[in-house]
């Protein structure tokens, strides 16, 4: 985004990242570049438009903890695919948010893309560096005319992004860009991110250390505001005046080390900005300043001038010391403070490296020669290195060389020498503070306070001579301005009313007389920046207006701002507009006569009217508003036509009667009356001659089949429920019919399943081929290869993305049902897998086998989580429970078992069949609910928390080879050698309905989701889809 183009997007990103787009990749207009930046949240990519060549930031929607990029695109996991929209739909209003803004210190935002699966905002690629690197480019701290600079913009900036009920959110020095003319932008928006806030993990957390406040580390946003982003600005700030990051405002709120700026920052810069500052700074939202307008006065008031620095060199010293000068007086200005730049002295070499290099080479040379004694007299003894060093800083002004020294030599003469000079050099430098303090402020100061703090700090000073006798005259001359002062308070709280009834007004003039009248309160300091506003506003609505032809907009205007300076152009335009207003009017009784006529015609519903109305005034906006009401009318007949079609044979008087107050106004609307007194007559007939027959039809209702409703009409053929009698026979009649016939395998189905979405299922057969249908098409969409043998177990996950398949080849294979391909093949068991089923969540994959387990694998990873071992022989078939914490298994040893999927112990061992169980299965939100089928040519409904059989259903005549529970438990099909399919109501163990059409041993059987159709294997090859609907 914005950076130099020639150093800092290489510092940035030095390689491509993983998961980028690729450099020349076209994304609409714009061609990828390069990669600026990546983060946790997304790709910030250089970019350029194809036709215009313009440079161009392109950031990218890519949060890689809930998204993955396939290709070129962005896919959300899939148990993540909702935080993935959410976030999105956030960026995309962050885009669009900042889209409105219009500010040389917001990035501007240039266009919104949605592809690849996600979204793009196309940004001004701003020419600078941020505001970190800048520091680092000039070398020193930034003056406080600099500073001035940096911060009025960024406050108007935050005060428009505020007043949108917004927050920037990631405020610091790497999100504030300086430009070459050392105007700032703020960068990277992080509402979007942020606002996620209620959703989940990392899309909360993002935090600057040390330039977020605490309230920003929780996920609740409520306790957020203005005071949040000053607190960011004003730790990027600290950064600047002291070169040091702030510490942890959580730290903080533990032990609070951080040095106020007043005192931790170099000279050079006012007091007040330096306070303004710390208050920002403060821990407890409570203590900062709540909006950006309060904190402006405080940032950029002008009270003491900033302390100019004049370089020393220091013989000897590590480090120049900068000592304070009086600067000259100055008037003070509203927003900025001239800076105070000094130019640095050359420093002299440090002298102990040279003499540590001679020492060095003596006790070389000593040590050779057998001199040693000579050099200790001479060179070595700690009292001639004292005397040496404190030679070498003697020119030196600055008492810390001489602690030093003293500290390092301590006990000799020279260290005595040096302690005694650095108190000495203290006390002269604390003295001449004293007097450059009171020659800056004191001797002009009329604050008792300051002057008593300033003599109780100096005392031994002789300024404080001189302090005193101002602290007389000072208390003196209050005495008898004791009177005029409660008359300036009166005049000040005056000046407040007045701007607190003028602060709405519009009109510059008037807020001009307002400030030269109250120059000098507190309400005029508001007032001056008020009149800076209204004077950009009046700019902007001046541009905006420009263009216009809207005559009102500029009479508008004019009222509005009545004494800019763009009045007189709004006038002139004005005017123009009204002479080219007055050349139409000579048509206006044209036009007055087609508004009179289409006042009587706007609401008609007279086709030929509209009509003739259009063709007598083609050239007026009223025509077009007829032809849109004639267009309206027409889909409002049609609409009406259609919704009769639908209604004409109802029953019900209440639709009729709603669909007459509809269309009251159409002819249409009379036939419907008519229909509606012959439904009343029938119903009132039907009254008159009908028996008490509600017990009848109750008994129906329960019964619920074609007999039951056929006995009610036989007892009562003309009763009060005849109609819904038939209505249910005719509905029943026509249920159970084959939909369509799939054919493509070649050998015996042995299992199916659907899709989530109702709309594919899958199959797979002793042809070792699994194969994914649509309901709409009889063709195979897609074929799966692989195993060696035969596939007898089958599932789809969850979600719909992916497909089990277990084979008497003894291994199980995981499929991608959107691209064909093989994910991985799980391999554990020793003989046939005859089941597999998938965990709610899909991360778990049960499967069972005739090596006499049952195992639970994990799905992402392929490995092998348990193995579950208690049958005496085969697993014919494993089912989760909709609770997922057990699951049911079938055996070849007639019984059924309840298994803990923690602990895999057996919770509940199942008998009453007579003969091998073999098909299972379990409601998919009744955990009570499963239901087994037998080769003794049973199926028994089992209550999972009970040991005993709920119900045994009897009908089959041979094995059951296929059973199926739709979602809530309610109904259940088997499948049997004797070719057909039964229904059964689970509650009452009810036959419902036999199915037949298949000329084989039907094998698998499974309901579609919505409980409305259902898809049966048989070993005559075919798989057929079945109508459910009015069972």
């Amino acid at each position: 985004m914005p950076t130099d183009r020639s150093e800092d997007v290489t510092e940035a990103m030095p390689s491509q990242p993983a998961g980028s787009l690729p450099p020349g990749y076209e994304l609409g207009p714009y061609r990828i570049a390069s990669v600026i930046a990546a983060g946790g949240f997304g790709i910030t990519y250089l970019g350029e438009h194809v036709s215009l060549g313009k440079q161009v930031a392109i950031k990218e929607h890519f949060p890689r903890e809930f998204a993955q990029r396939d290709g070129i695109t962005v896919r959300p996991t899939s148990s993540e695919a909702d935080i993935y929209k959410w976030g999105l739909s956030r960026f995309l209003e962050e885009a669009r948010a900042l889209a409105r803004f219009r500010h040389s210190a917001i990035v501007n935002v240039e266009n919104i893309l949605e592809a690849n699966g996600t979204a793009y905002m196309v940004l001004a690629y701003e020419d600078g560096r941020d505001m970190g690197r800048w520091l680092q480019r000039i070398g020193r701290r930034p003056t406080q005319e600099e500073l001035d600079k940096l911060a009025v913009p960024l406050l108007e900036a935050l005060e428009l992004v505020h007043g949108e009920g917004l927050l920037h959110r990631d405020i610091a020095p790497d999100n504030v860009i300086v430009r070459r003319n050392l105007s700032p932008v703020l960068i990277d928006f992080g509402s979007a991110r942020s606002a996620v806030g209620t959703k989940t993990r990392t899309m909360f957390a993002t935090v600057k250390k040390g330039y977020s406040p605490p309230e920003q580390y929780v996920e609740d946003m409520r306790g957020q505001g203005p005071w949040t982003d000053i607190y960011a600005l004003a730790a990027t700030f600290y950064r600047a005046v002291t070169g040091q990051t702030p510490q942890e405002s959580t730290d903080r709120m533990l032990d609070d080390q951080l040095k106020p700026a007043l005192h931790a920052a170099q000279s050079g810069y006012r007091p007040e900005f330096l306070a303004a500052i710390d208050d920002a700074l403060q821990v407890r939202p409570k203590d900062r300043p709540q909006s950006v307008a309060q904190w402006r006065q405080m940032l950029l008031a002008v009270g003491t001038p900033p302390t100019q620095l004049t370089p020393k060199p220091v013989a000897g010293a590590a480090e120049t010391r900068l000592e304070p000068r009086t600067p000259p007086p100055a008037s003070p200005q509203p927003l900025a403070v001239p800076p105070a730049h000094v130019a640095a002295q050359a420093r002299p070499a440090p002298r102990r490296s040279g003499w540590a290099g001679l020492l060095a080479a003596a006790v070389i040379v000593g040590a050779a020669a057998g001199g040693g004694a000579w050099w200790w007299a001479n060179f070595g003894s700690p009292e001639r290195l004292a005397e040496r060093e404190l030679a070498a800083v003697a020119q030196s002004t600055d008492p810390e060389a001489y602690e030093k020294l003293a500290e390092k030599y301590k006990g000799t003469r020279a260290a005595e020498q040096a302690r005694a000079r650095a108190v000495e050099l203290r006390r002269s430098n604390r003295h001449a503070t004293a007097a450059r303090l009171y020659e800056a402020r004191i001797k002009s100061s009329n604050d008792e306070a300051e002057i008593e703090r300033f003599i109780s700090e100096y005392k031994d000073a002789p300024a404080v001579a001189d302090a005193r006798v101002r602290l007389a005259e000072v208390r003196k001359h209050k005495l008898a301005q004791a009177e005029t002062e409660r008359q300036r308070q009166a005049r000040i709280q005056a000046a407040a009313a007045e701007w607190a009834r003028l602060k709405p007004s519009t009109d510059e003039a008037e807020i001009e007389r307002f400030i030269a009248a109250h120059g000098d309160t507190p309400a005029a300091a508001d007032a001056r920046i008020r009149l800076a506003s209204l004077r950009s506003e009046v700019e902007r609505e001046w541009r905006r207006l420009d263009s216009s032809q809207d005559i009102s907009a500029f009479e508008q205007f004019i009222a509005k701002y009545p004494s800019s300076r763009w009045r007189a152009p709004a006038e002139s335009q004005l005017a123009a507009l009204k002479r080219q207003r007055q050349v139409s009017l000579d048509s206006d009784s044209r036009r007055n006569a087609a508004a009179s006529e289409w006042a009587r015609l706007r609401k008609t519903t007279d086709e030929a009217a509209l009509e003739r109305f259009i063709a007598a005034y083609p050239e007026l906006a009223l025509a077009f508003d007829a032809r849109n009401r004639l267009l309206e009318i027409r889909r409002f007949k049609s609409a009406a036509a259609a919704e009769w079609e639908r209604l004409k044979s109802a029953t019900e008087p209440d639709a009729i009667e709603r669909f007459i107050e509809t269309y009251k106004d159409l002819p249409i609307a009379e036939v419907a009356r008519t229909r509606l007194a012959a439904l009343r007559k029938e119903a009132e007939e039907r009254q008159k001659n009908a028996a008490p027959d509600d017990e009848s039809w109750r008994t129906a209702l329960d019964d619920n089949t074609i007999g039951g409703f056929k006995a009610y009409l036989k007892d009562y053929p003309k009763g009060l429920h005849t109609r819904e009698a038939q209505e249910r026979i005719e509905a029943r009649e026509r249920a159970g019919r084959i939909i369509k016939t799939f054919t493509g395998h070649t050998r015996t189905v042995l299992a199916v399943a659907f899709l989530p979405d109702g709309k594919r299922f899958v199959s797979s057969s002793q042809d070792n081929l699994m194969k994914l249908w649509e309901v709409s098409h009889s063709r195979e969409s897609r074929i799966f290869k692989g195993h060696r043998s035969l596939i007898r177990g089958l599932a789809v996950s969850p979600d719909g993305k992916l497909a089990a398949t277990g084979s008497t080849d003894s291994t199980i294979k995981i499929w991608n049902l959107e691209t064909g391909q093989e994910i991985r093949t799980l391999r554990g068991h020793t003989d046939a897998v005859r089941s597999v089923a998938f965990s709610r969540d899909g991360r778990l994959l049960l499967s069972g086998s005739n090596d006499g387990t049952a195992k639970l694998w994990d799905v992402a990873s392929g490995q092998l989580v348990r193995s579950y071992a208690g049958h005496n022989g085969a697993v014919e078939g494993a089912a989760f429970l909709s609770d997922n914490t057990a699951f049911v298994s079938a055996g070849h040893d007639q019984t059924v078992r309840i298994w803990s999927l923690a602990d895999g112990k057996i919770l509940r061992t199942l008998t009453g069949h007579l003969a091998s169980v073999e098909p299972i299965a379990a409601s998919r939100v009744n955990p009570s609910v499963v239901i087994s089928g037998s080769h003794d040519a049973t199926a028994i409904i089992w209550n999972s928390l009970e040991s005993k059989p709920r119900h045994v259903l009897k009908g089959h005549d041979g094995a059951i080879w296929g059973v199926a529970v739709n979602r809530d438990g309610s109904l259940a099909l088997t499948a049997g050698n004797d070719l057909t399919i039964r229904l059964w109501d689970v509650s009452r163990s009810k036959e419902l309905k036999v199915f037949r059409g298949h000329t084989g041993p039907v094998l698998a059987v499974a309901f579609s989701p919505d409980g409305r159709f259902m898809v049966t294997g048989s070993q005559d090859n075919t798989v057929k889809l079945w109508d459910l609907t009015g069972l």
